[in-house]
């Protein structure tokens, strides 16, 4: 069973979100009298989760979290030129994408980072808000201030070789640092999607999560990663 978390908000508040995470998982382990459940944050999405991560286990909960994954959630954006550096830079942060890619205009936000979009390539970038419609704020600093008691949990992690938006280099250092733990999970995982892997094309960030083949190709990796 699979319940979908979103937030109703314009200006998501993550932080408060994730406080909010402890009596949803709560209840979901109650109805369904199991109380292992397994945490997904995808996209943007996962800052929240990403937040709910610096928070220590309360050990009275009924709940208790098996695994996590993302798909497609920079974690560590602290390197030059990366997404959240160049969102402060231009004004991204909190804009209509509706706004930040005029029709008729180069080498704007869409041109940057969904021009190269396998699943949108062919519609038109007025329209691609239906699909991005704010670039809210992103946090940081989200490795340092991880809980040493999630760190121990099993985490996968996916991304596309062409997503400028949550890159390899936004993630893989909380993988290296998961994996280099003295209590090192081998059911860590990061895994890119691209031709490489196998997949039929080189996967970018809105593919994740609209390319037609995203099912059998992408995934089937997390299906068989829950049930390992």
């Amino acid at each position: 069973t699979v319940y979908l978390i979103t937030s109703g908000e314009l200006s998501p508040n993550f932080k408060n979100h994730s406080l909010e995470f402890d009596s949803i998982l709560n209840q979901v382990a109650q109805k369904h009298r199991n109380r292992e459940v397994i945490l997904g944050g995808t996209s943007l999405g996962g800052q929240a989760v990403l937040e709910y991560m610096t928070i220590p286990f309360d050990l009275n909960n009924y709940a208790r979290i098996a695994k996590v994954f993302f798909i497609g959630t920079g974690i560590d954006y602290n390197y030059t030129g990366s997404f959240a550096e160049k969102s402060v830079q231009f004004g991204y942060e909190e804009k209509l994408v509706s706004d930040l890619c005029p029709k008729g205009v180069k080498n704007h936000f869409c041109y940057k980072y969904i021009r190269l979009n396998n699943s949108l390539q062919k519609v038109d970038n007025s329209k691609k808000e239906m699909y991005f419609n704010r670039i809210p704020k992103i946090g940081s600093d989200y490795i340092s201030r991880f809980h040493y008691s999630k760190l121990q949990l099993p985490y996968l992690f996916i991304y596309g070789k062409l997503d400028s938006i949550s890159p390899e280099e936004s993630i893989y250092p909380l993988f290296q640092k998961l994996s280099s733990g003295s209590k090192t999970d081998s059911r860590n995982t990061l895994y890119e999607a691209s031709e490489a892997n196998g997949q039929s094309i080189d996967y970018d960030h809105a593919d994740l999560f609209l390319y037609p083949d995203v099912n059998k190709e992408v995934y089937y990796k997390l299906y068989r990663w829950l049930e390992k």
